[in-house]
């Protein structure tokens, strides 16, 4: 019955790009240990500001993290996702972790 009615109707290039975003920012907040990986490249920005680079098949998408002088990640920022409500469009695809702790 839940197949009768189509929810999102999202495929191509922009949906994987979006997935791909999505897939990172849950290795950066959930899955740590799964960042240590030869498709990840990273570049220092400041003491609290890394910019990841993650290749995923043949997407590559990049995202700023935050993090507080302590080592707490308190925010993810990446340009690459779009919004797939039948024209993607890019947005800015945000995931501050202070808004999930509180």
């Amino acid at each position: 019955m839940l197949n009768w009615f189509k929810v999102v109707n999202a495929k191509g290039d922009k949906m994987n790009q979006a997935e791909t975003v999505t897939l990172f920012n849950d290795m950066c907040f959930i899955a740590p240990p799964t960042l240590i990986d030869h498709n990840i490249t990273w570049e220092t920005i400041d003491e609290t500001t890394v910019k990841g680079v993650f290749k995923n098949g043949s997407q590559q998408i990049s995202a700023i993290l935050y993090f507080k002088q302590n080592g707490e990640l308190i925010n993810f920022i990446s340009n690459d996702r779009y919004d797939t409500d039948g024209k993607p469009t890019a947005i800015i695809h945000g995931q501050p972790l202070s808004k999930i702790t509180k």
